[in-house]
């Protein structure tokens, strides 16, 4: 019998809002993330054309940026909730997801640059990697801690909006897949404005429409890893850490790469390369969870609904069916399953040591009745043999 994820669940017990207020906070998320953005566009754009020294890269502008959907996602929570419970704060099972996403972004990348290098689209610049590995060793893990924070820091900005507030609430009303393209989509479009600005200072010689576009596949196709992720953990932070994990990868192997006109065309998220193994490896991933007997065409688990009904909507009995169900996607099942083998053993572990302190308790207090019984048959004894000596004078 299929089962609904353990957050799906968790809402049900907690009066948390069904599908009805899931579309509710979907809406409100992004009317506030339009009207958090759009002074930052504006102040963005004005100092970059009235400023001739402002940078398109300008790290203060990007920080406020970055962090517009997360104000957006804590106050659609305050509004409509007035908590900021839900949004994946906790650990979850982060930590069995750590090592794939810190690495996953630099495999995809050298799949990218590794071509560029050899077919001479670009070239390798090994005095870029000398200068880092000198760097590195001058600074240490300070410095690279304080190169990676404002990675983090902006990361979580975005990941508390994409994947703390609207994943969530779109799984309750609609499928994974679903979910996945349409957070791909406005994480996309929320993103145009900065891009295309920053395109006409960085990337000149290649049309506007050309990166927008790939950057969209680059995204939809990531967008159905984060959001895998955010619903199999339970937590907010293996996206985090993907998403800056992503950036770095590419920030890295660009400053290895000394660019020709063709580069632009394949490189960072903006050119070809990264759509097209973006989606060779969602096809990977889609086959892999075939494979494993999930899917990403599940079905809707509205949290409004009762377990039972999710159950059988999910699993119709088999005398109705003419073909084989497609096993469908349980965020996180099999951890929660094992949690509560784990839980069932250390219950009846606890119950074992109960049943075996009872037992000793009883030994104690049989050896204390015998060490009485032991104790009084020789006050007996000693009375009898007074007796007999008494009865021996006598005589």
């Amino acid at each position: 019998m299929a089962r609904a994820s353990p957050e799906i669940r968790k809402l049900q017990g907690d009066g948390s809002p069904g599908e009805a207020e899931a579309r509710r906070e979907f809406r409100l998320f992004l009317l506030l993330t339009a009207l958090f953005s759009a002074p930052v566009y504006g102040a963005y754009i004005l100092a970059v054309n009235l400023l001739p020294e402002m940078p398109a890269g300008n790290f203060q502008f990007i920080a406020v940026f970055t962090w517009t959907p997360g104000a957006a996602a804590l106050a659609t929570r305050l509004i409509v909730r007035r908590s900021l419970r839900g949004l994946g704060w906790g650990w979850g099972t982060t930590h069995l997801y750590l090592a794939g996403v810190i690495v996953l972004p630099f495999l995809l990348a050298f799949c990218v640059y590794l071509p560029i290098w050899a077919s001479g689209l670009g070239t390798f610049r090994q005095n870029s990697l000398a200068d880092a590995v000198s760097w590195l060793r001058w600074n240490g893990i300070g410095g690279l801690a304080g190169l990676l924070a404002p990675l983090l820091a902006a990361s979580l900005g975005e990941e508390l909006g994409w994947r703390g507030l609207l994943t969530p609430q779109l799984s309750k009303i609609t499928s994974l897949t679903k979910t996945s393209v349409i957070t791909g989509l406005v994480w996309s479009v929320w993103h145009f404005p900065v891009i295309a600005l920053g395109l006409v200072y960085y990337r000149s010689g290649v049309p506007t429409w050309y990166s927008l576009l790939c950057f969209t596949i680059t995204v939809v196709c990531l967008s159905f890893f984060f959001s895998w992720l955010r619903l199999r953990s339970a937590s907010l932070w293996p996206a985090v850490v993907l998403h800056a994990s992503c950036n770095a990868a590419q920030y890295v192997l660009a400053a290895l790469t000394k660019e020709t006109p063709l580069t632009e065309y394949f490189t960072l998220q903006y050119g070809a390369g990264f759509a097209i193994a973006s989606c060779l490896l969602l096809g990977l991933f889609w086959k892999r969870l075939q494979a494993m007997g999930l899917t990403l065409r599940d079905t809707c688990l509205p949290a409004a609904a009762p377990s039972s009904a999710l159950a059988e909507r999910s699993n119709p009995p088999a005398e109705h069916s003419t073909t084989p169900a497609e096993p469908s996607f349980s965020p996180a099942e099999s951890s929660a399953e094992e949690d509560e083998r784990s839980a069932a053993e250390v219950e009846r572990s606890a119950e074992e040591d109960e049943h075996s302190a009872a037992e000793v308790e009883r030994s104690a207090e049989e050896d204390e009745r015998s060490a009485a019984q032991v104790e009084r048959s020789a006050e007996r004894d000693e009375r009898s043999a007074a007796q007999v000596e008494h009865s021996a004078e006598e005589d």
